[in-house]
């Protein structure tokens, strides 16, 4: 009971805290700080290039948080366009293009969380792969897919300090598949097996970094729910990362 108490307490402290520093010119950024927090929100690459809003969106974002997750900049149908074929140009201008250089997130002291190497929807496939699915084996498939996680988690050592890995492999239906998994490219090329190779390639790559697997409709027991607890058993628990 005492427990309970505490975390009523807790949160409405967060609460009450957040309503009276709302108005609050300086922004939620010291307010989190002081408590230990990291508020992170998603952001447009080109929003912060363009100068959104005659800047006022950048206002907003640099005052009210810590921690950014670009849209769409670090996702595969955005930066990987065939065989050992990048395009890194947002990613770049964010990070800065090699290990001595710095970009917009270091300038302006925020923090970063890439997302994500692997969807489990073919519309988040890239193109390229979708065209040759009937060609290409699966072995070629995982080396490639090798190459790409390899190429761009490399490229951005230590300016990262969190990748969503997979994101929405599991299925909102009934698939009667292994983790109820849904029917995407890479689940028909590789398996289940799809799964845990982006997290050793990523850890391959940067071994200290904090790697995810991002999923939603999740919340209460059911066919996904339960596919994903599965799954978490089987595959990620055993890899130490």
């Amino acid at each position: 009971m005492a427990n309970g108490i505490a975390k009523l307490w807790l949160i409405f402290n967060l609460i009450s805290g957040i309503s009276i520093h709302a108005q609050n010119p300086i922004g939620f950024t010291p307010f989190a700080t002081y408590r230990g927090l990291v508020l992170g929100t998603e952001a447009p690459i080109p929003y912060l290039q363009g100068n959104a809003d005659e800047g006022g969106y950048f206002t907003n974002l640099t005052k009210n948080y810590q921690l950014i997750v670009p849209s769409s900049a670090f996702m595969p149908t955005h930066t990987w366009f065939g065989e050992n074929q990048y395009n890194f140009t947002e990613t770049d201008w964010l990070l800065g293009a090699t290990s001595d250089s710095t970009g917009w997130v270091q300038q302006n002291g925020m923090l970063v969380r890439a997302h994500a190497l692997v969807w489990g929807k073919d519309y988040r496939v890239p193109n390229w792969l979708l065209d040759q699915e009937a060609s290409i084996t699966p072995d070629k498939v995982k080396s490639l897919l090798s190459d790409f996680i390899h190429t761009i988690v490399s490229r951005y050592r230590g300016k990262i300090h969190w990748w969503n890995v997979i994101n929405e492999a599991g299925s909102d239906h009934n698939e009667n598949s292994p983790f109820n998994l849904g029917n995407s490219f890479w689940y028909r090329k590789l398996g289940p097996d799809f799964i845990k190779y982006p997290f050793i390639f990523a850890y391959e790559a940067d071994p200290n970094i904090k790697l995810y697997y991002n999923e939603y409709n999740i919340e209460k027991e059911g066919v996904k729910a339960n596919g994903l607890l599965a799954l978490i058993i089987k595959y990620l628990n055993n890899l130490l990362i």
